[in-house]
């Protein structure tokens, strides 16, 4: 049996990728303490995440030349009842940088967090001959570390890699560091991956610095250990099949457009297409309060609705792997993009506005064309703004279907 142990680890993606990679039971054990199960020995094999990367070193019989210098182990092979103790994230990092053509030559790096992680970056990044490695920590002081609190206005990170779990589910709105004071700072890491995009990299994507999670390094690090637990060669070529299949699979797409563009109608029909469950923001609220969206403006007022919104797709950013459709007006509020766009695909579906159909009574800030025209001029920038993709919804429904399905279906990741 092989397992990946760990505290709070419900969330991770091991067990899927394992699957992937051979024809092994592979399950995720939680545990608070991990003396009993490593004297036991009653594993073939284990991945190990935090807190344990360093505890579990006094259990090994045989540590890998990077264990041995760093002391952070992350994949035991039971061996006949000797443990051997590997370090896969060291590769997993590697092929991050590698497949992403980052080069950390002559770059000064920063790396958030003192911990097992940030020990495997910072070899990787030495040997790799980054210029200067710092490491920012509350813990840790010396001349390689750094206070967070003197990162307010920073003249020399070039590349700066997140390795604390901030921002980590379900704290999707949470980040280590303020960016605004990085003055040169050109590529952001967060070695994280759930969410797909952390508040720290839409932070970065916002001032149009180069960013990235820690997905493929999550999978290669897998690939790597696989390969131990079956003694045989993987081909690289699994890590972005594996990639794509978890994103399909565990990353929600998102509606967003004016009223009338046929989110609820086309939600419902992708959902349907992609085997995913569909939820409908307004409907959601409309069944939360008992009342029509037309009636609860009337009742309680658009500050109301706004603040229920907030709630609704708070809750709904946290589900992975449906559908989502929203009202028009959730690009006011940037916090709602950001919970939606953490594990979320946006789409923008553009209609033109002859094209838009006004249902009398049914939109309680539109009584005509003028106040279409007006909404529109208002939101057409924040579309723009968060879209991953965008379909021109000017057709029928079954056409406009089949638009959306293909625009999803050839989606490349930037």
């Amino acid at each position: 049996m092989y397992y990946l142990i760990g505290k709070k680890i419900g969330y991770s993606y091991s067990p899927y990728i394992h699957k992937k990679l051979g024809s092994y039971n592979y399950e995720i054990k939680e545990m608070n303490n991990i003396s009993s199960f490593l004297n036991t020995k009653e594993f073939k094999g284990i991945n190990i995440t935090m807190p344990f990367k360093e505890e579990v070193i006094k259990y090994l019989d045989y540590q890998d030349p990077v264990v041995e210098e760093i002391g952070v182990c992350n994949t035991i092979v039971n061996n006949n009842g000797k443990l051997y103790g590997y370090n896969t994230d060291y590769a997993g990092f590697k092929y991050l940088l590698a497949n992403n053509n980052i080069s950390v030559k002559g770059k000064t790096c920063y790396i958030l967090g003192s911990g097992a992680t940030s020990k495997t970056v910072a070899l990787v990044l030495k040997e790799l001959h980054a210029k200067k490695i710092v490491t920012v920590s509350r813990a840790k002081k010396g001349i390689d570390f750094l206070n967070y609190q003197d990162l307010k206005n920073d003249y020399y990170c070039e590349i700066l890699v997140n390795t604390t779990p901030v921002g980590v589910y379900p704290d999707f709105d949470k980040s280590p560091v303020s960016l605004k004071g990085f003055k040169k700072l050109e590529l952001v890491i967060d070695v994280n991956y759930n969410p797909f995009r952390s508040k720290l990299m839409l932070d970065a994507a916002s001032l149009k610095i180069n960013n990235y999670n820690g997905l493929e390094m999550l999978i290669y690090q897998a690939k790597v250990a696989s390969e131990l637990f079956q003694k045989r060669k993987i081909d690289d070529s699994v890590i972005q099949d594996i990639k794509r299949n978890l994103l399909f699979l565990r990353r929600n797409i998102v509606f967003i457009g004016m009223p009338g563009t046929g989110k609820t109608t086309i939600a419902k029909f992708i959902g349907q297409d992609f085997k995913k469950k569909v939820y409908d923001v307004d409907k959601e609220i409309s069944k939360a309060e008992d009342m029509s969206i037309p009636e609860l403006f009337q009742e309680k007022g658009e500050e109301y609705f706004r603040k229920k919104e907030s709630e609704t797709i708070k809750e709904l950013a946290l589900k992975r792997g449906i559908v989502i459709a929203t009202g028009g007006g959730v690009v006011l509020d940037s916090k709602n993009m950001n919970q939606l766009q953490a594990n979320g695909l946006i789409v923008f579906l553009n209609r033109d506005l002859k094209n838009i159909y006004l249902r009398q009574g049914k939109r309680p800030l539109i009584k005509s064309k003028d106040d279409l025209e007006k909404i529109k001029e208002e939101r057409i920038t924040l579309y723009n703004k968060y879209k991953d993709l965008e379909v021109k919804n000017n057709y029928s429904i079954k056409e406009s279907i089949k638009k959306v399905i293909k625009a999803l279906n050839e989606y490349k990741e930037d």
